[in-house]
């Protein structure tokens, strides 16, 4: 079974409302975060030294890297990123104007007979053994492969930082279709509602990076996932005061889970 492995790296489309880079600020706004060079910087950095290892390093050589990034990506990035991956053969930049265009070349990619497709953000990392663990499943087609434990990680002044385990289902993070073009199932976090999920519980599959140029601006400890809520509600009830409400559900969603 040929794993393949899709990333969106800094695609541009402010109408797209999976991220709150895109929710929360106008389009001239929108664009200006998107490509600000420190964030972009912080980006191939995390890249280069967490996710581009973690996949090129994989016990299995049955894979592809199929990498989607914006045709507004700047120039300086864009040879970075082909400079990063030129010596790897299975890797494939693929630009794109927006999500829409991401969404229909992802729908129409030919992939092989035996095929699993594979999540993936651009700075988040998977164990070196991922291809050879899903290999077990090839039979499951039209399933979910779900690994629900790995660790926070962050990058910081030159090296890479191991966090707290992390256990969670239906995560984003190394979700896996067996048969089946992941990005075309819908929402993640109820993704059981609509598929078969086969739960892995194989330790450390997962390096979910923390960063305050992360979409969410995880936090790596408790301490500073808090002070992240807190920052969070504030900006909300200054600039959204309309979404208050839902995201104070969704964190009691979450604290009734665990």
């Amino acid at each position: 079974m040929r794993v393949h492995f899709i990333t969106r790296f800094s695609i541009y489309d402010p109408k797209f409302r999976g991220f709150r880079i895109s929710t929360d600020y106008n389009q001239k706004e929108y664009e200006k975060r998107l490509f600000d060079k420190d964030r972009l910087n912080h980006k191939f950095d995390t890249f280069q030294n967490i996710t581009l290892p973690s996949i090129i390093d994989q016990t299995s050589d049955d894979w592809e890297w199929l990498i989607y990034t914006s045709d507004r990506l700047p120039n300086e990035y864009m040879k970075r990123l082909q400079m990063l991956v030129e010596d790897y053969r299975n890797i494939k930049i693929n630009t794109v104007k927006d999500f829409p265009e991401f969404f229909k070349k992802n729908l129409t990619y030919n992939y092989e007979d035996s095929f699993a497709t594979v999540r993936l953000d651009d700075d988040d990392g998977l164990n070196k053994c991922f291809v050879e663990k899903l290999q077990q499943y090839s039979k499951n087609v039209g399933s979910i492969v779900c690994f629900t434990e790995g660790r926070l990680v962050k990058y910081v002044k030159g090296r890479v930082v191991m966090g707290e385990k992390v256990s969670e289902k239906n995560y984003a993070l190394g979700l896996a279709g067996i048969g089946v073009k992941i990005y075309n199932t819908g929402r993640h976090s109820d993704i059981d509602t609509r598929y078969n999920v086969i739960y892995d519980s194989s330790p450390d599959m997962f390096l979910m990076t923390c960063s305050p140029f992360t979409d969410t601006k995880r936090g790596f400890n408790a301490l500073e996932r808090n002070l992240g809520k807190i920052k969070r509600l504030i900006f909300l009830i200054f600039n959204h005061p309309q979404e208050v409400p839902k995201e104070i559900a969704v964190a009691i969603q979450k604290r009734l889970r665990h």
